[in-house]
């Protein structure tokens, strides 16, 4: 296993150096996007907003962007449609996609929402479950069509997240419900379990905000009601949500910030804008405004709000398998610094080193692992660092590997 591991610092390099979204920017997806409008947006905090050129010539076969989500190992960018059943994942140069892949087909058309499991496979919801909807995870090695792991009786899948612990959960469009699927040690998930519900039912995105000291663990919820009654924030641990008070409406998705702590809010309500959300007084402020302002329907927004020097690894749980399978890790740092990612047991050593780019990631991927026996849990311990411009190094928290 050591040795295969030096052979990744020969891919640090080129993974490191790929253009894509700048870190703690937001990309931003639009359904039914009205000319020149593509269904991609860029959006940061200084109230820029750009719009992203080239899906549909890149190979798309529409520019109804309804989910979309930031790929937690490498610089890829996952989107799911309105109106078709494809998951598929773009990379951007610049303002202009560069790579499109058709990954894995759901069950239904539309795909509502996207996020990851702790091995980094994406997961999607979708439709009813009297329809065949619900909750679908994809191999993120093989792709293809995606595998049930549960669904609620009542109301669309309309929008999944997860928490720190792997757990997810799912935010049901007219049944004004949210349930909890509890990860199980092995990566599996138990059968949902209602968490709370909200007095608007168009569940439209939901965000989950860990505790910060003065708020506890919680969900944040968005949905298409009426100023002062479309915005929830619900206690993670279960309980009914509490209307947040301000003046946004019409609000399509949700995304947390950790690097700010607050929530980012894609909104079709007058024109099409991009909003902040303070966690603790609820008052939104706009960021910036999507092109003319008549781009379409937003939908889906997410931020790298990763912290730095931390360390991601897929896959994170093996249960015994032998492989084949790919190993992929990554750690954040500020662009143009120098970062690095290895073991420091059993061993010290480097698996990947380079120069960071301007999405603030070094990525590194060593594929088709075979082991020869399966792999205790704990048997290596990864660690990210990074030298800041004071060449001052930065270290990480260590990461055993694998957990199961």
């Amino acid at each position: 296993m050591r040795q295969l591991l030096c052979v990744a610092t020969l891919l640090a390099s080129t993974t490191a150096l790929v253009a894509q979204l700048p870190y703690s920017s937001s990309i931003l997806g639009v359904i039914s996007p009205i000319a020149p409008s593509e269904g991609l947006y860029i959006a940061d905090r200084a109230g820029g907003n750009v719009a992203v050129t080239g899906l549909v010539a890149a190979g798309s076969s529409n520019a109804n962007v309804n989910a979309i989500a930031l790929d937690p190992i490498d610089d890829r960018i996952w989107i799911g449609s309105s109106s078709t059943n494809q998951l598929n994942w773009i990379r951007i140069t610049g303002t202009t996609v560069s790579q499109f892949s058709l990954f894995g087909t759901a069950p239904l058309t539309s795909i509502n929402a996207i996020t990851f499991d702790d091995n980094s496979n994406p997961i999607i919801s979708q439709s009813t479950a009297a329809s065949g909807g619900g909750v679908f995870r994809f191999d993120r090695k093989l792709g293809g069509a995606g595998v049930s792991i549960g669904s609620v009786a009542t109301g669309t899948h309309n929008g999944v997240c997860r928490d720190p612990a792997g757990n997810l959960y799912i935010g049901m469009f007219t049944a004004a419900q949210v349930h909890k699927m509890l990860k199980n040690p092995d990566g599996s998930f138990q059968a949902p379990v209602l968490v709370g519900s909200t007095v608007t039912t168009s569940i439209s995105g939901i965000a989950f905000a860990p505790n910060d000291g003065t708020n506890p663990d919680e969900l944040w919820i968005t949905t298409f009601g009426a100023a002062g009654s479309q915005m929830y924030r619900m206690p993670a641990a279960g309980g009914p949500g509490v209307a947040v008070a301000n003046t946004l409406a019409g609000c399509n998705w949700i995304d947390y910030d950790r690097n700010f702590n607050d929530l980012l809010v894609s909104s079709q309500a007058g024109s099409d804008r991009f909003f902040q959300v303070d966690r603790t007084t609820g008052a939104d402020t706009t960021l910036s405004t999507m092109g003319s302002g008549s781009v379409g329907t937003p939908a889906s927004n997410d931020v790298d709000d990763t912290a730095a020097a931390s360390t991601r690894i897929a896959p994170m749980i093996l249960n015994g398998s032998l492989g084949p399978f790919d190993l992929e890790l990554s750690t954040t740092a500020p662009a143009g610094t120098l970062a690095l990612v290895g073991t420091v047991a059993p061993a010290v050593n480097v698996v990947g080193i380079g120069i960071v780019g301007a999405n603030g990631r070094l990525s590194v991927s060593i594929p088709n692992i075979t082991l020869t026996g399966p792999l205790a849990p704990g048997s290596l311990t990864f660690i990210a660092a990074y030298f800041d411009f004071s060449f001052n190094l930065v270290i990480g928290l260590p990461v055993p590997w694998p957990v199961l």
